[in-house]
């Protein structure tokens, strides 16, 4: 695999990481809304990451 594409992927697991984290500890305060959506963020973050490599 190309440098460049383990920058990419490794980039939006980064990202996606934060907003998991994110999530968890909105989901710890009882906010489940916001601990939802930004579980949701960070899967799509990880799959976007993962589809750019694959078209590229």
């Amino acid at each position: 695999m190309e440098p460049r594409y383990v920058a990419v992927i490794g980039m939006h697991v980064v990202v996606a990481l934060a907003f998991v984290a994110l999530a968890v500890r909105n989901a710890l305060h009882g906010d489940i809304v916001n601990a939802t959506l930004q579980g949701v963020i960070g899967a799509l973050v990880l799959f976007l990451g993962v589809g750019i490599t694959r078209i590229a």
